[in-house]
């Protein structure tokens, strides 16, 4: 991911506050029976905020679509985008621009539905880094 910090670099703030920014990721796998749709969540761990920057979709059986919300439900698409417009690699994954910063103990909220008519596992890889305050 290219972060907005690189991960150990200290970045200042208003008021002399100051943070560490650690690379992180965030992953989810699911299973879901033929055409079946659910909405879900990918909980933000306690100990510090989290910088999301990309997704990682390319794990799948199968067709899919998901539309995420962030930590104040705020959809990030008017619809959900279908995996294959989901451009991306492990090395190149589809970014979120700008980053999103999630508090710590919030969640990456989503809706997520098969397309393949058939049960179909999928793994998404949310990346980005956790800010410790210092």
């Amino acid at each position: 991911m290219t972060s907005v910090y690189p991960a150990g670099l200290v970045a200042p703030q208003a008021g002399g506050v100051k943070f560490r920014f650690a690379n992180y990721d965030l992953v989810y796998d699911v299973t879901l029976a033929g055409n079946a749709s659910r909405t879900d969540l990918v909980p933000i761990d306690t100990d510090a905020d989290y910088l999301w920057g990309t997704v990682i979709t390319n794990s799948q059986t199968g067709p899919f679509a998901v539309r995420w919300e962030d930590a104040e439900r705020f959809r990030l698409s008017n619809a959900a985008i279908n995996n294959v417009n989901l451009a991306g690699t492990a090395s190149r994954p589809w970014p979120i621009w700008p980053p999103i910063l999630l508090p710590a103990g919030g969640e990456i909220r989503f809706d997520i539905f098969d397309r393949s008519g058939v049960e179909n596992t999928i793994q998404m890889i949310f990346r980005g880094a956790k800010r410790y305050l210092l």
